[in-house]
């Protein structure tokens, strides 16, 4: 199954700036009985709402630039497991000063991304906590820290979008995804 979201490209241009994008699946998954929908943000501090219209349907509102997934996941009642996903990343562009750029600490990068299985994780400065996150939110892999390089091994994991959680002193979250591909 799929879903779009529009508007596809969002751009904030002052401090007080909001964006609203809404989820529509377009094509349904067969043997689904409900779906669920889950947003990722830039930072878990970020303040974003979404609101699920109908289980076909949900609207992401929030005021921070950054990347933001909303993952779709198609549920059998009947067995009561997922039986598909579905994610739609987008990024959220400033322009101007918005005060929501990301000039405030605790951000990282993936190299090299995408991966095999194998990357590492440079933040900008100590976590405490690193997590490996799926589409549907399970918490995969979590590694207390001490350091500013964290390196991981997923090549025992699916080819596929996981997502990469650092959180920081005073409860501080960064969200990143990196892309396992298999050859």
């Amino acid at each position: 199954f799929n879903f779009t979201v529009n508007p596809s490209s969002v751009t904030m241009t002052n401090s007080a700036a909001t964006f609203s994008v809404v989820a529509t699946i377009t094509a349904t998954q067969p043997g689904a009985t409900s779906y669920s929908w889950n947003v990722y943000t830039p930072a878990g501090s970020c303040p974003a709402m979404l609101v699920v219209t109908n289980y076909t349907q949900a609207t992401l509102s929030g005021s921070c630039c950054g990347v933001y997934s909303i993952v779709a996941v198609a549920m059998n009642d009947n067995l009561g497991t997922p039986i598909a996903q579905a994610s739609h990343t987008f990024e959220v562009q400033c322009s101007g000063t918005t005060g929501l750029e990301n000039d405030s600490p605790g951000h990282f990068s993936i190299s090299p991304n995408p991966t095999a299985g194998k990357f590492t994780i440079a933040l900008d400065r100590q976590a405490r906590q690193v997590a490996i996150i799926d589409l549907t939110g399970k918490v995969l892999l979590e590694r207390e820290t001490r350091n500013t390089d964290v390196e991981f091994d997923l090549s025992h994991l699916p080819a596929g979008v996981y997502f990469v959680k650092a959180t920081f002193r005073g409860d501080l979250n960064r969200i990143s995804r990196v892309i396992v591909q298999r050859n």
